[in-house]
């Protein structure tokens, strides 16, 4: 049985996709947009395209880890006024 592999989008089409969510996050500060963010700069570090540059990947994977990390403070600061039942399901 063939495993269905998934097609990166063209790299351009990843960094357009990446500014986007860039501008909503400046918007709307959503944690889940900061995760997207780091995801996205990650597929464009690690496209398997030649069109991108070494200089590129480099810049894109040091912002990719710059992201995550905020994501994570952002996780973190979300987890406690949870657990006090700020959140409604």
């Amino acid at each position: 049985m063939k495993t269905a592999t998934l097609a990166l989008p063209a790299p351009e089409t990843l960094l357009a996709s990446a500014l986007y969510l860039m501008t909503n996050h400046a918007r709307t500060r959503c944690p889940l947009v900061t995760r997207m963010i780091a995801q996205q700069l990650l597929h464009l570090a690690n496209h398997p395209s030649e069109s991108v540059s070494p200089q590129l990947r480099a810049v894109c994977e040091n912002l990719a880890e710059q992201w995550n990390d905020a994501s994570q403070i952002a996780s973190a600061s979300i987890l406690p006024a949870a657990s006090k039942g700020a959140l409604l399901h």
